[in-house]
């Protein structure tokens, strides 16, 4: 690892998504927090030349952090705390115990002191009572000596080249010391999505008709990419990506795992035209030359571990497989 790239700390890691983009602009991940261990077993396997901790960032100290990534500074500290609270997907309440996770990132942020910190959360934050949740944390983070980019904004993930309808609000901070401000990115095409549901999942394995595949999640591709998108999914890069190179077996493909339906899901499935709601559920079909909606992740042990709804494949009458969701993500 090139011990010249800045140093970035993810909080609330998950698996590496917010991670693998802040590398692929030229850091290093060199600490994972989450407390969910399968969480960070994956940030483990997908981030081998960082270190990760299995713990509540409400437990984390600055000199946990300093330990962690064998520096006495850090560069970026990023990460999502939880969103259930603020979510208008859910029951928004401002007095939610996971609502004080925004609190301790703000703790953590005043303690190390990075050059800069970029926290992201639903649209939510910004409307109703648990706006002044997010009041509290810019003026704790402002009176701590952080230059924040002024008016707090949303971004749709549609407008920046990602097949799917994904509103989220980003806060963005410098030390004051650090010259220069945080910009947020303009669209890329004013606005206009810029790939399609079924470009982005076209080349992925056909799992339909593999009953294997009820029991085993990997599957071998059978089609070429024919899109940019789907070909830098399958590893290619651009000018723009320096993230590291990793080993795999671009052959294959895993998430592949069918869901068994019943035969009243299928003629339901079948019945419901692309980009309509499919009666009755609280999920699309969906359209070859649509967006899919915002995907969401299934509840935690601590409330249940329900698996989310996933929408219905463009062409099949079934869920989407985790792959396709990934792609669309």
């Amino acid at each position: 690892m090139g011990s010249e790239r800045p140093i970035a700390v993810d909080l609330f890691c998950g698996a590496g998504g917010m991670s693998l983009g802040i590398e692929q602009a030229g850091f290093d991940v060199r600490l994972g927090v989450d407390f969910d261990g399968y969480h960070i077993a994956a940030h483990d396997r997908n981030f081998p030349y960082g270190r990760t901790l299995c713990r509540s960032v409400a437990d984390l100290t600055a000199d946990d952090v300093f330990e962690a990534v064998e520096s006495e500074s850090v560069d970026l500290i990023c990460g999502g705390p939880p969103c259930q609270g603020f979510s208008n997907m859910g029951v928004r309440d401002v007095l939610d115990p996971r609502n004080t996770l925004l609190g301790e990132f703000v703790r953590v942020v005043c303690e190390v002191r990075p050059r800069a910190f970029v926290m992201e959360n639903v649209p939510g934050m910004l409307a109703g009572a648990t706006r002044a949740v997010l009041d509290e944390a810019v003026e704790r983070l402002e009176d701590a000596g952080y230059r924040l980019t002024h008016p707090v904004r949303v971004l749709d993930a549609s407008q920046f080249g990602v097949p799917q309808k994904r509103r989220r609000l980003f806060l963005l901070g410098l030390r004051d010391d650090v010259d220069g401000v945080l910009e947020y990115p303009a669209p890329a095409r004013d606005g206009t999505p810029q790939i399609a549901a079924w470009d982005a999942i076209a080349d992925l394995p056909d799992v339909d008709g593999r009953p294997e595949l009820f029991e085993e999640n990997v599957a071998e591709y059978d089609a070429e990419p024919q899109t940019e998108y789907a070909r830098r999914m399958r590893g290619g890069r651009d000018a723009g990506d320096f993230g590291y190179r990793r080993r795999w077996d671009s052959t294959r493909v895993s998430g592949c795992l069918r869901v068994r339906h019943t035969p009243g899901a299928i003629s339901l499935y079948e019945s419901t035209a692309p980009g309509d709601m499919v009666p009755g559920h609280k999920l699309p079909r969906l359209a070859v030359d649509g967006l899919a909606p915002t995907l969401r992740a299934g509840s935690d042990s601590s409330h249940g571990s329900y698996t989310a709804p996933r929408p219905i494949h463009p062409l099949r009458p079934r869920c989407i497989t985790a792959r396709e969701a990934a792609r669309l993500h």
